[in-house]
């Protein structure tokens, strides 16, 4: 849940949704935060990929 919580610190810049996102990931099992973990991150790539729009060419 550490770097869940340091991803959401990231992306909020410690804001309070960072934090109360992070609460409510530390109440859920392991498993729950670990997908979690995946989908934000999986969430950050396609941001990434739709502010830079050349990078789906660079393949």
């Amino acid at each position: 849940a550490t770097a869940t919580y340091l991803l959401f610190a990231m992306l909020d810049r410690g804001g309070e949704v960072g934090t109360t996102m992070a609460r409510a990931i530390r109440q859920l099992p392991w498993w729950a935060g670990a997908i979690g973990g995946i989908a934000v991150a999986d969430a950050v790539v396609i941001i990434c990929d739709f502010k830079t729009p050349l990078s789906r060419f660079s393949l």
